[in-house]
């Protein structure tokens, strides 16, 4: 059974697949709601040329980068939610490229004014070859996603050098924690 959040991000996952997409992004343009790039531009030139070769890729990404960005990501906006301590948050990627080997992953939380990140414990690692990579991240008291109602998004860091990605696929799972009710 689907979670809220699992539906929404597979309804924007579907939408991206069928969408047009510029030839380039857009620092903070929404390729659709929800979904758009980020970079530090300052003193730093960032080019993300955006594809799709063929029919069901999701997107390729060819990142040109000049100077020394703090950071380069593809952002999921999440939208409102009540995340549980001791959930299993899980991301899984269909995907080959270079310039990186992996994919660091984080939680971006608002609440109450207050801004918060839950960093995974693992990344996505790029294969060589089209591959499925898998990251994972129980939910622990101390992480900020799970301390209550809040806007979250989930945030893939890009590699801050020159890169290809070939997305084929991504979707995103959350295991909520058992209930003493679901123990019995």
């Amino acid at each position: 059974m689907s979670t809220p959040l699992e539906k929404l991000i597979a309804k924007k996952i579907g939408t991206l697949r069928k969408a047009h997409l510029p030839e380039s992004a857009i620092l903070g343009e929404p390729l659709i709601p929800g979904v758009y790039f980020s970079w530090d531009s300052n003193n730093c030139d960032i080019t993300l040329a955006l594809s799709r070769p063929r029919p069901g890729l999701l997107m390729r990404i060819d990142g040109s980068v000049k100077g020394t960005p703090r950071w380069v990501t593809l952002n999921l906006v999440l939208e409102e939610a009540e995340i549980s301590v001791d959930t299993v948050l899980g991301v899984v990627a269909s995907m080959n490229g270079s310039g990186a080997k992996t994919l660091p992953l984080f939680i971006r939380s608002v609440r109450e004014g207050e801004t918060g990140d839950t960093v995974f414990d693992e990344p996505l690692v790029i294969p060589n070859g089209k591959r499925v990579s898998v990251a994972l991240n129980r939910l622990s008291d101390s992480a900020f996603a799970a301390g209550g109602k809040a806007f979250h998004t989930l945030v893939i860091n890009l590699p801050t050098q020159d890169f290809e990605l070939a997305l084929e696929d991504l979707s995103v799972f959350f295991s909520p924690a058992k209930t003493d009710a679901a123990e019995d």
